[in-house]
């Protein structure tokens, strides 16, 4: 009975033990030191979210970073249409031939800059050839009625000292008077025919070099052959005649176009015509110039409307004195309206591109930054309208804004 005593008493000294140093486990791990992290990832700083990142003070510094607030303003709305670029009417030039003829040299081709006067082609002019031959003939008639007014001029006098001591009569006197006012009268009917050639000889281009060339009989082999020339200076955008081929005054051969100053035509639709002023200037974008605005000035609205789109056509004058801007090119117009409307600018350096897509930079901390898509609307000469992507009061980077676009393109931000 006591050994039995004795096994219980053992047994649940034992319990009590191992429960004593069970807890006494779990109370010590709670108190003493913790394992050193096993994972070196535990160790590294989390990643900063997308788009957004972190430059040190000193940094901004190097690169003179600066930051301007949001604000509400009071801005001239403007309105965006799409046009074409077309040449000024009045800068066009279509060249007919005068006369019927044979293509004997072409000196110009395609795109060619051309002078005012210049030689486009040479041809073989029929009806030159006959009107050479004629202005020759009414030369050789203006000498025979000279010779003829000379030979009555001096038997006029003639008679004038006979009729002084009445060697004839009074009548006699009158025949020879008659006859030099009529060698005088032929005279000056050779002369207006003779007038009368040059010009259709001037007509058909030539100077008067080569009209006296013609009197002298120099060019008896070439007289058929004429210039056609530039009329204005610019360039040749229509280019239809071949060597050896017969033309003729009912087709254009070439088409020249100066382009030093060209239009831009856009449709204004009916809702927005009394919002835009009939003299006023505007902005040109291309596709051929994405960086680049061009400055023209709005100089015609037309009075009716097209039935069908119910747009009246506006027309934009454009320098373009350098040439770049081709026609049938596709342009962009922001055109100043009489509305003026409160809304969010910031300043024009805030705004970047990145990937075709306007971005700003929002300073969200001391030592933060964070990218933003925005959708922009009308531009001034310093600020540029958002009308989504920032807020009211927040700032956004003015200066520095490369060096950040530079860094968010590259992926990272670093602290240098």
């Amino acid at each position: 009975m006591n050994l039995r005593r004795i096994l219980i008493l053992i047994l649940v000294g034992i319990v009590i033990i191992g429960a004593a140093f069970y807890l006494g486990r779990r109370s010590g791990s709670g108190n003493g030191p913790k394992d050193e992290p096993k994972n070196e990832a535990e160790t590294v700083k989390p990643r900063l979210a997308a788009n957004h990142y972190s430059m040190t003070q000193d940094a901004q510094r190097n690169i003179h970073l600066t930051t301007a607030v949001a604000q509400q303003e009071e801005i001239t709305k403007t309105l965006r249409v799409t046009g074409t670029v077309g040449p000024e009417e009045g800068r066009v030039a279509h060249v007919f031939p005068l006369a019927q003829g044979v293509v004997r040299n072409i000196f110009v081709q395609l795109g060619s800059q051309v002078r005012t006067g210049q030689s486009l082609l040479r041809f073989d002019n029929v009806e030159l050839g006959t009107l050479t031959g004629e202005h020759r003939s009414l030369l050789g008639s203006l000498e025979r009625a000279q010779a003829q007014q000379d030979v009555s001029a001096k038997n006029l006098a003639r008679a004038e000292n006979l009729l002084k001591v009445e060697a004839i009569s009074q009548r006699e006197y009158e025949v020879r008077r008659a006859e030099k006012e009529q060698a005088d009268a032929g005279v000056n009917s050779a002369r207006s025919e003779l007038a009368a050639s040059e010009e259709k000889l001037h007509r058909f281009g030539l100077t008067e070099d080569q009209i006296h060339s013609i009197s002298t009989g120099s060019t008896h082999r070439t007289s058929s052959l004429n210039d056609v020339r530039a009329p204005i200076t610019g360039v040749i955008s229509k280019y239809e005649v071949a060597q050896g081929e017969l033309i003729g005054p009912d087709k254009e051969i070439f088409t020249v176009v100066d382009p030093s100053i060209v239009w831009v035509l856009a449709d204004i639709y009916e809702k927005d015509l009394g919002t835009v002023p009939q003299r006023g200037m505007c902005s040109v974008r291309l596709a051929a110039f994405p960086k680049e605005t061009f400055r023209g000035k709005v100089e015609y609205i037309s009075e009716s409307l097209d039935p069908q789109s119910r747009t009246a056509k506006l027309r934009c004058v454009l320098p373009n004195q350098d040439n770049r801007i081709r026609l049938d090119m596709f342009a962009e117009l922001e055109i100043p309206t009489t509305r003026r409307e409160m809304t969010l600018t910031v300043p024009n350096t805030a705004v970047q591109e990145i990937d075709n897509e306007p971005v700003v930079f929002v300073q969200s901390g001391p030592e933060d930054f964070e990218k933003r898509n925005v959708k922009i609307g009308s531009k001034g000469d310093q600020n540029t309208e958002i009308l989504a992507g920032v807020k009211p009061g927040e700032r956004v980077v003015t200066n520095g804004t490369l060096q950040l676009k530079f860094e968010a393109m590259r992926g990272t931000l670093g602290d240098d």
